[in-house]
């Protein structure tokens, strides 16, 4: 044999032999693939369903509290709603002073309840307007008072901490024209 016809030979008796070789290799690199791929597949649809069981007792979590808080400040107001019945009931028989002394009384423990929950009023009267805390709904022109500052308290604003639960509603003050400033306006 020439040596063309050896390398031919040994090229052929290879090609023969790789496929018989490489065959179980790769039958076993596949179904190793096959069964980590079914193994993932098995682990995502738990991860799924442990994630889905997780934002429901999330959710649930979340309704439990806001009806725990929600329970929590009923238990404080109710009493305060308690002593205004019967603030009421007393007003149909009774002089005026006591019914204005326990409606003093029933406001005073309406706002300690209502501090314990860190709700508090906002001091406007007399304040200078602040936008972040005041809505104004009116102004006056005055001379009594500087120019921006509040006259009248409409409806009381309040803070939760420090974020404003509701604004106060107020008059404020404006410069009063002096006839100066009417004529340069016509």
């Amino acid at each position: 044999m020439t040596d063309q016809e050896k390398e031919t030979c040994c090229e052929e008796a290879m090609q023969q032999e790789e496929p018989t070789v490489e065959a179980p290799a790769e039958q076993d690199e596949v179904a190793k693939l096959k069964k980590e791929n079914e193994e993932l597949e098995e682990r995502l649809l738990r991860l799924r369903a442990d994630f889905d069981n997780f934002r429901k007792r999330s959710r649930q979590q979340l309704a439990e509290s806001r009806s725990m808080a929600i329970e929590s400040f009923a238990v404080l107001i109710l009493p305060v709603l308690d002593n205004l019945q019967r603030a009421l009931a007393a007003a149909k028989g009774s002089e005026e002073g006591d019914f204005l002394t326990g409606v003093e009384m029933i406001h005073r423990q309406l706002l300690d309840v209502l501090a314990q929950e860190e709700i508090r009023p906002i001091e406007a009267l007399g304040q200078k307007f602040d936008p972040l805390l005041h809505e104004a709904v009116a102004a006056e022109e005055t001379e009594d008072a500087p120019e921006g500052t509040v006259l009248e308290e409409f409806l009381r604003g309040y803070l939760i901490g420090n974020r404003v639960l509701r604004y106060s509603k107020v008059k404020v003050a404006k410069a009063k024209k002096t006839g100066k400033d009417e004529v340069e306006n016509e």
